[in-house]
Parts: C-alpha cells; sequence; structure tokens
C-alpha cells in the first residue's frame, strides 16, 4: 500500500496549479495540470496556493503605460478513485487579483472556474527491464462558475481582473511516469481549447502545458515517510486572445520556467512546495514579463 503512496506522490510532483485570473496578461490561467495518481486507490482533499506575479505595458486611456498584476489562488481540490483505473478531479480556485497602475490600483476576490477531469490509466506500472512505465490519458470540462462582470473604476472590463472566463472549455490530459529503483521522470501534457464568453464577445486563446520533472525518492522504512526533491521545467504556448472579433493586445506568446521543489509523503498526508523562476519568455511580442511564481499543497488521503 505504501509504494501505491509514493507511486502516486510522484504524479503529485507533476500537478502544476494554473488555474488563476490571469488568461489575458498571458500567466497560462485556465490550463490545467492536475496530476494523476497510477496505481493509487485512495480518495484526497486538499488544498493548493500559488502566486504569480506580471509586469505588462499596453495602451491605457490613450496613453502607453507599464502596469504590474499580481494573482494569489488558494484552490479546492478531490480526487475520487473508480476502480483500478480510473479517477475523478474536481478543482474549485479561490483567488485575489491585483493591478497596480498609474491612475490606482484595483483589486478583486472570489470563486473562480469550476474544473473537472477524469483520468483512465492505460499501463499501469508495467515493468519492461529494469524500469517500469505508467501511462494515463483523459479529459474533461472548465465551467464558467467564476463572475466574469467586474469594470474598474473608469468603467474598464479587463480579461484579467475577472474571476472566471464565462466560457466552457475543453481539455485533454496525458501523464507518463518512468522509474528506475529510487530515481523517476515524470511528463504531463495538458491542452485547453477555449470556448467563448457571449456576453463580453471575448474568447481566449488556446493553451497547452508540458511539464517534465526528475525526482528522486527518499525513504524513512521505520516512519513511512517519504521525501521527494525534483527539478523540471515547464512549456507554456498560450494563443492569441479575441475581443469583438479582433485580436486582443497584449496576449498570446510562450514561456519556459524551471521547477525547483519538495514533497513530503506520509501515509494519510502529503506536503509540497516549489519555485518556478522563468527561463525564457517571449509573451505579446515582448509586452509581458514574469515576475514570479510560487506553488504550494498539503493533501489528506482517506
Amino acid at each position: 500500500m505504501f509504494q501505491r503512496i509514493i507511486v502516486g506522490a510522484i504524479a503529485l510532483l507533476l500537478s502544476v496549479y494554473s488555474i488563476t485570473a490571469c488568461e489575458v496578461c498571458g500567466g497560462g490561467g485556465g490550463g490545467l495540470q492536475l496530476g494523476a495518481y497510477p496505481q493509487f486507490d485512495r480518495h484526497f482533499i486538499g488544498l493548493r496556493y500559488q502566486y504569480q506575479g506580471f509586469d505588462t505595458d499596453h495602451g491605457i486611456r490613450e496613453q502607453f503605460v507599464s502596469t504590474g498584476e499580481t494573482y494569489h489562488t488558494v484552490g479546492l481540490w478531490m480526487r475520487f478513485a473508480i476502480g483500478d483505473r480510473w479517477q475523478l478531479f474536481a478543482s474549485l480556485p479561490y483567488q485575489h487579483s491585483t493591478k497596480v497602475e498609474t491612475y490606482g490600483t484595483f483589486n478583486t476576490s472570489g470563486v473562480g472556474d469550476l474544473s473537472l477531469l477524469g483520468l483512465y490509466t492505460l499501463i499501469d506500472e508495467q515493468a519492461v527491464g529494469r524500469f517500469t512505465h505508467t501511462l494515463q490519458v483523459g479529459g474533461g470540462v472548465k465551467l464558467p462558475l467564476g463572475s466574469t462582470g467586474y469594470v474598474n473604476d473608469f468603467g474598464e472590463w479587463y480579461p484579467g481582473l475577472q474571476n472566471g472566463s464565462g466560457s466552457v472549455d475543453a481539455l485533454i490530459n496525458l501523464v507518463y511516469i518512468v522509474r528506475r529503483d529510487a530515481w523517476g521522470l515524470s511528463v504531463e501534457e495538458s491542452l485547453q481549447r477555449s470556448g467563448s464568453n457571449h456576453s463580453a464577445d471575448f474568447s481566449f486563446g488556446n493553451r497547452s502545458t508540458t511539464t517534465a520533472r526528475i525526482f528522486r525518492i527518499f525513504t524513512d522504512e521505520a516512519s513511512t515517510r517519504s521525501i521527494i526533491p525534483f527539478v523540471g521545467a515547464s512549456l507554456q504556448v498560450m494563443g492569441v486572445d479575441t475581443y469583438q472579433g479582433e485580436e486582443y493586445s497584449p496576449s498570446g506568446g510562450h514561456a519556459m520556467s524551471a521547477q525547483v521543489g519538495v514533497d513530503v509523503v506520509t501515509p494519510r498526508w502529503s506536503f509540497g512546495a516549489s519555485v518556478n523562476p522563468t527561463i525564457f519568455q517571449d509573451q505579446a511580442d515582448g509586452l509581458i514579463s514574469r515576475a514570479g511564481n510560487v506553488t504550494a499543497q498539503a493533501i489528506h488521503f482517506f
């Protein structure tokens, strides 16, 4: 049983909490990487936190100005195991967004969009030589539960300051894990096909996120506790948003960030954190730059 917990925790390392309000600023908002739990037949409930910061140059009220955006997200997420091969995930974020510009500071807070995802295990820890392989595929939907009606003191509507997207989005995920003894490599690909916010005549661009991590398991057999440090990288590709049938600026582009972190796993709990410094970026033709990204999570198995 504890080996299954460790395998599940390895997949937890894939988990990148990217449900944020910052879809317009190119911060990868709306991309969903919930992670997967091969051979892990227990449910869980947990909380995840993410901080993201961005600096953006764009036109506001006939002027070209720089703004700073920060996004704090705390998400409730759950997994329900169905049989040996199916896992169902649900994730609901609460987010606080701040936009600082020359003319003032604007803040919004509230519940975001609800994401639902199912994963099926195609390859279940299959041994090939000295390596074991696990492969999961799945898909789901993001539902427009968060509000989209915020306007600032000037009567302006910013997509990045809305709690939700206002659209129904399709999600596709693939997870692959290969292990040899205490070492392993995990890879996850997530795709999001964005729908339209018809009330605002706005659509976010389609998104993809690819994450790869190398990890090492250190297990204390006496206490059944494992410490799993990891390093990796995540590549995000963001399509251009559209507003009233035209391209919305600033939006679109790509960015790669490093990931350095650690998870601590026991039979009933898992705690983890990571820092994600930017390696390179080309977002909105250079109008957007990332200013920080930190994640942390805690889950309880039952």
